[in-house]
C-alpha cells in the first residue's frame, strides 16, 4: 500500500513528464521547418525515451522488450499521449528499437520516413542492470 508521500511523489513525476511533453510539442511548432530544429526535437524525444528506459530497467530489473513496455504502467490518457507523441517521430513514424544484449539503439527514420538513409537520427546506450537481491544467507 502506498503512503500519501509516495502518491504525491508519483503525481509530481507525472506532472513533470506532462510538462516535458508539452515543452516538446511547443518546440515542435517552433522548429517545424528547419533541419536543425528537426534534429533538436528528435534528440529531445530520444533523451526522454532513454530516461524512461533507465527508469524502467531500475524498477523492473530488465530491459524493455519494446518501446510500448514504457507505456504499460501509465494511466490511459498519458499512455495514449506518450505513444502518439513521444514514441513516434515528428513525421509520424514509430522509432525503431533494437536490443542486443545490454546495448540499445533507437532510430528515427528521418524526414524521408525510410530507415537506413542519411537523414536518420540514431541514439545508442548500454544499460547496466543492478540486482538488489541480497547475497547474504
Amino acid at each position: 500500500m502506498r503512503t500519501s508521500t509516495e502518491n504525491m511523489l508519483i503525481m509530481m513525476i507525472i506532472a513533470i513528464l506532462l510538462y516535458l511533453c508539452s515543452e516538446i510539442k511547443s518546440r515542435q511548432r517552433y522548429y517545424k521547418h528547419s533541419k536543425e530544429g528537426f534534429n533538436i526535437i528528435i534528440k529531445s524525444n530520444l533523451d526522454l525515451i532513454i530516461e524512461d528506459i533507465y527508469r524502467y530497467t531500475r524498477s523492473k530489473k530488465e530491459i524493455p522488450s519494446n518501446l510500448e513496455d514504457l507505456c504499460k504502467d501509465r494511466p490511459p490518457k498519458e499512455r495514449n499521449f506518450y505513444k502518439n507523441n513521444i514514441l513516434t517521430d515528428i513525421w509520424g513514424t514509430p522509432y525503431r528499437y533494437e536490443v542486443e544484449g545490454k546495448k540499445i539503439k533507437i532510430t528515427s527514420a528521418g524526414r524521408d520516413k525510410i530507415f537506413g538513409t542519411k537523414d536518420d537520427v540514431v541514439k545508442g546506450i548500454t544499460v547496466k542492470i543492478k540486482s538488489f537481491k541480497s547475497d547474504k544467507k
